[in-house]
């Protein structure tokens, strides 16, 4: 939050020293139409800029979109400044708009590419640790009780239990993570007791996991 204030603060005042350089440096010729369409064009993409480096939040791919606009600002400001001071450029207003739009155009059009490259290799890395995180705590439930005094008794069924955790594709996310989950977490809260059916419990979690791997496999995750 403050390095996006910051950027704001500095976008503000280059935009404010932009329109200074523009009224001392045009004088009279702000009567031409010309004039006022380069300055509002340089603002624009002076806005542009400091909205996406505000917004980038540091990441490469939206600093590429950040980038992108700044390259367009400096391309404004050419355009602008050849446009004004040659006079066989001077009266092509049409054109000047013209090359502004299209270049203004290109430069929203390349930075929401970017930004929106971005916002879904985010989403993609959440979903990744996501699911990594919810085999570790499955294995965390079953590893504790292996090295408990009550699940000595069974420690090779839920060795077996836990390599079929361990040899599950974290790089995807399934409904079925959170049923086997929940199922690990009935089984730790009554495994010690002498009449539950903890043999058969862990049968029908492992058929949950080669359940859900089997979906995986064929791609019918929810990834």
């Amino acid at each position: 939050m403050k390095n996006r204030n910051i950027v704001i603060l500095c976008g503000a005042l280059v935009m404010l020293t932009t329109g200074v350089i523009y009224l001392l440096s045009c004088g009279s010729l702000f009567k031409a139409p010309i004039c006022w369409l380069a300055l509002i064009f340089t603002l624009l993409s002076e806005l542009l800029t400091t909205s996406a480096f505000a917004l980038s939040k540091g990441d490469p791919r939206r600093v590429g979109g950040a980038i992108a606009c700044l390259i367009h600002t400096v391309v404004t400001l050419i355009l602008s400044v050849l446009f004004i001071n040659l006079p066989l450029l001077f009266l092509m207003l049409k054109t000047f708009v013209a090359v502004n739009i299209t270049t203004f155009a290109a430069a929203i059009i390349v930075t929401i590419i970017l930004f929106n490259f971005a916002e879904n290799k985010n989403a993609e890395r959440s979903r990744l640790a996501g699911a990594k995180k919810s085999i570790l705590r499955c294995r965390a439930v079953v590893q504790s009780m292996i090295n408990s005094e009550a699940g000595r008794k069974y420690a090779s069924q839920l060795k077996n239990l836990d390599e079929d955790l361990r040899f599950m594709d974290d790089g995807v996310t399934d409904l079925l993570d959170d049923q086997i989950l929940s199922q690990l977490e009935s089984l730790s809260a009554k495994y010690s007791s002498e009449d539950f059916p903890v043999e058969d419990t862990i049968a029908r979690i492992r058929d949950t996991i080669r359940q859900r791997n089997f979906l995986v496999k064929n791609g019918r995750s929810c990834n």
